[in-house]
């Protein structure tokens, strides 16, 4: 059997029961599409300022090289980081991907406002930020590369 497109795009917009520790019960919650992750991402990355990055890489052979053969290569960043301003823009990412995936069409779902989950006690808001980013796949395909990456 093949997926259809239909099938696909509808995933995003299929809210299920998911237990959250913190509560002892279940939440509908949808996960979040590509397109809304990438938004909540904006959102959390507006603390971060601009960033230079230099790299001067020497070889012995040629650009082409085999895997650990001789490269010398040095990498200089300069940034600037906010932290407070990073520490906000990281709630409010967080509270716009909550937002996003609480309020569906699921029968038992209710509507919820940014300031009713801004009032969430801590333990839920972060168990439930937590269940989103599950069911969406976000954070999942990060730890796959760096396993990629130390091979």
């Amino acid at each position: 059997m093949v997926a259809s497109k239909e099938s696909i795009l509808e995933k995003a917009k299929k809210p299920q029961l998911v237990f959250i520790k913190s509560m002892e019960d279940e939440l509908p919650l949808r996960p979040l599409s590509k397109k809304e992750a990438v938004e909540v991402e904006k959102i959390e990355s507006k603390a971060y300022g601009k960033f230079e990055t230099n790299e001067k890489a020497k070889t012995k052979r040629g650009m082409r090289q085999k895997k650990n053969q001789n490269v010398e290569s040095e990498l200089e960043t300069k940034g600037t980081i906010d932290l407070a301003k990073m520490t906000i823009a990281s709630q409010e990412g967080k509270v716009m991907a909550i937002f996003i995936s609480i309020n569906n069409d699921h029968p038992d779902a209710e509507k919820w406002s940014k300031a009713e989950i801004e009032g969430m006690t801590n333990a839920d808001f972060d168990d439930v930020f937590e269940a989103v980013r599950e069911i969406s796949g976000i954070g999942i395909e990060e730890d796959e590369d760096e396993e990629d990456f130390q091979d």
